[in-house]
């Protein structure tokens, strides 16, 4: 993969970024040789109900689709480039480990057998979790290590050890048909539509761009939820997803002040600002503290059956969190109080780095990661 395309292929694409509490899309040109430019961008916040239903989040999504498409003028792309996070999403970073002896002999077609039965474990598990149907949108092998190195399976060969990772993607099947559908009247775009996980392609351009960084974790917060993607010499371990972000503190706000919810969000970006008086900036710090010993508790439920292999790494990088990002940092520090947390924000080096922003643009940190994702894939 390429931070650039090769000489000589020029072609505009579309990326969308489908996350919990928003939908951003922009128009990236990729020129030979080049960064790729982002053309422009938009985003839409997901417009919910004080008590939403299924039906409800599901018609506000596509609505905010089909809005931000139009906003960005998405006519005449080759592809569209759609990553989702959580809650749209179910994933599953897996590792298949094998040891003999004698020799086992490993070829693409035992390794492709390995992953189909990887699928139809993670079919059953899906069955089992969701009343929905579900569809494996994604499935992938990220790395393969044969005997305890990794190497480009071009032949067969003869191992002792083998060690195979994968992802695995999938969300509601009516949902997807619902997103293909809405992309496809807009743009007319049908067999160019390549759906990602965006913690995927933050790891693909994350380890493209810091070659010297191996292990890390990578935080996406969205208004309602966020994914922590723990990496580990450069693949991928665990992905985790928290009920956690700029929706949950504006919650709490509403109900311990007992006030409307957009008041709750005005005082989050007036705090954000650093105009928000100090009355109720003391009001909000006690409320702070719950949030931080209730995120606490959960992160440590969640990460308490994690192996000492799976360690966090010092550095932390987080894309996301926007205005918040001070706020953000300060709820996550209690945990990661001997971490040095990065953002990922449109002043940071990494993207100063992967992409080229036309004059006038709104800059979106999710959209040009995902635009350096097109580039390197083309």
């Amino acid at each position: 993969m390429r931070l650039w395309p090769k000489l000589g292929n020029s072609k505009t694409v579309l990326v969308l970024d489908i996350s919990s509490g928003s939908v951003g899309a922009g128009m990236v040109k990729l020129d030979e040789g080049n960064l790729p430019t982002i053309l422009n961008t938009a985003r839409i916040p997901l417009y919910l109900s004080e008590k939403p239903t299924g039906e409800s989040i599901e018609k506000a999504l596509l609505d905010s689709i089909r809005t931000v498409l139009k906003k960005v003028n998405s006519n005449n792309v080759e592809k569209v480039y759609v990553s989702f996070s959580s809650p749209w999403i179910t994933s599953r970073f897996r590792t298949y480990s094998e040891n003999s002896d004698k020799p086992i002999l490993i070829d693409q077609k035992y390794i492709t057998n390995i992953l189909k039965n990887e699928e139809a474990k993670f079919s059953k598990e899906l069955k089992e979790k969701y009343k929905e149907v579900s569809e494996i949108f994604n499935s992938k092998i990220t790395s393969v290590l044969l005997n305890g190195y990794e190497t480009p399976l071009t032949e067969s060969k003869k191992v002792n050890s083998l060690e195979v990772k994968f992802l695995l993607c999938a969300s509601q099947k009516s949902l997807i048909e619902k997103i293909e559908h809405e992309i496809t009247n807009l743009i007319g775009v049908k067999n160019g539509l390549i759906l990602e996980n965006f913690m995927f392609t933050f790891m693909k351009v994350f380890n493209q761009a810091f070659h010297n960084i191996h292990s890390v974790l990578l935080v996406n917060i969205s208004n309602e939820n966020s994914d922590f993607l723990l990496i580990k010499n450069g693949s991928p371990l665990v992905s985790i997803s928290i009920p956690f972000g700029p929706a949950m503190m504006a919650r709490n706000i509403q109900k311990n002040l007992n006030i409307p919810l957009e008041i709750a969000y005005s005082y989050l970006s007036l705090l954000a600002d650093g105009v928000l008086d100090d009355e109720t900036t003391k009001k909000l710090s006690s409320i702070f503290g719950q949030i931080e010993t209730d995120w606490s508790k959960s992160w440590a439920q969640i990460t308490a059956n994690l192996s000492t292999d799976n360690i966090i790494p010092h550095k932390i990088f987080l894309i996301g969190a926007g205005s918040n990002e001070n706020l953000i940092k300060t709820l996550l520090s209690g945990t990661f109080n001997e971490h040095e947390i990065i953002s990922v924000n449109n002043k940071s080096l990494l993207l100063k780095h992967i992409g080229v922003i036309s004059d006038g643009v709104e800059p979106d940190e999710r959209i040009s990661i995902l635009a350096t994702y097109a580039n390197m894939n083309e």
